[in-house]
């Protein structure tokens, strides 16, 4: 299941304040040319966002940009059987609203008792902490990021050789959200910065650098 952040509107205005003044007889000094403010830095209150080098190449997406959207996802189930838990792998990702991910995030596995469909709140909130991740095929215990180039191609850490003895993840800070108040569907928002190796399924690699993401996972 998946679902877009078509409700947040978070608009971060930049805005230059161009001065012009008559040039006096007296003087021959030029105008100071104006400076722009500098990029406010990525940060938790952010747009949902992900930037990142891949083999050389970086790339930025912002949801809002044209067709590009946040959204997030989950997998596994509620537990049906007394004395068996349920089970949940957590996704978040920036894509285009249609078939292609720009970049994916796969969190997990939170359990939770059975004769619950989803975790409780506290139970949901308490799993997203910040710190070191290790990456995981799948995301079953750790993390796994993945993309898809202009073919199509899958590009993950869990693929090919799947090694990331020199990557890191790390979560720089969570936030508890929620949609319409308390009573309405729980979020947690979160900013990371992330390197690795991604593979496909033929053996090929390419490195990922530099990587940034500010994204939403729901508790579904």
């Amino acid at each position: 299941m998946k679902k877009a952040f078509a409700f947040i509107s978070i608009a971060v205005v930049a805005s230059l304040m161009v001065i012009s003044c008559k040039k006096k007889t007296t003087t021959t000094t030029p105008t100071p040319a104006s400076t722009p403010a500098a990029p406010a830095p990525t940060s938790i209150s952010s747009t949902p966002q992900v930037s990142y080098n891949l083999a050389g190449t970086t790339y930025t997406y912002v949801s809002g940009s044209g067709t590009i959207e946040a959204a997030s996802g989950a997998s596994g189930s509620a537990s049906t059987t007394p004395g068996v838990n349920g089970s949940k792998i957590y996704s978040a990702d920036l894509d285009n609203g249609g078939n292609i991910t720009y970049l994916n995030i796969n969190w997990g596995t939170l359990s939770f008792p059975f004769g619950s469909a989803i975790p409780d709140t506290a139970t949901f909130r308490h799993f997203f902490t910040t710190g070191s991740k290790t990456y995981s095929p799948g995301g079953v215990s750790g993390v796994e990021v993945s993309t898809y180039d202009a073919s199509g191609t899958a590009w993950s850490t869990s693929l090919g050789a799947g090694t990331q003895t020199a990557s890191t993840f790390s979560v720089v800070s969570v936030q508890q959200q929620y949609l319409l108040g308390p009573s309405g569907d729980q979020y947690m928002k979160f900013i990371a910065k992330f390197s690795c190796t991604l593979y496909n399924s033929s053996g090929g690699s390419k490195s990922l650098t530099n990587g940034v993401f500010v994204g939403y996972f729901e508790n579904m």
